[in-house]
């Protein structure tokens, strides 16, 4: 069985973190990445990556949602995997490029719910 109130924390923290990427963080960086002197295709690719990125953020916390509510493993299984797979690359790439985790600390952010994820499969006693 799945940890119900577990499972629904990580739906919170997976939805409150789509809509500050989506309200917050498109003002912050997609929009001025948008108006940059970049080049054109570097302008419209970054822009249209980070709406693909909001897309998936939501999918991400339906998905920890209905994993959670059908008491689905399969879909928690799979979130957690998604929610690592952004942890990782979000803890490892602020170190090579040289910019810290104040500025970027989405990789924290993402352990975090992985962590719930992971601890609302573990079987209840």
């Amino acid at each position: 069985m799945i940890r119900s109130k577990v499972g629904y924390t990580a739906v919170a923290l997976a939805t409150l973190t789509a809509l500050v990427h989506l309200f917050v963080g498109t003002p912050e960086t997609a929009a001025p990445l948008l108006a940059s002197d970049l080049p054109e295709v570097a302008r419209g690719t970054g822009f249209l990556v980070w709406h693909f990125l909001s897309g998936l953020l939501f999918v991400l916390a339906a998905t920890v949602a209905y994993g959670t509510w059908g008491q689905n493993r399969a879909l928690l299984g799979l979130a957690a995997i998604q929610s690592a797979t952004m942890a990782v690359i979000g803890l490892i790439l602020p170190l090579m490029v040289g910019i810290g985790y104040a500025v970027l600390p989405q990789g924290g952010l993402f352990a975090v719910l992985t962590g719930l994820i992971l601890w609302a499969l573990k079987p209840t006693t």
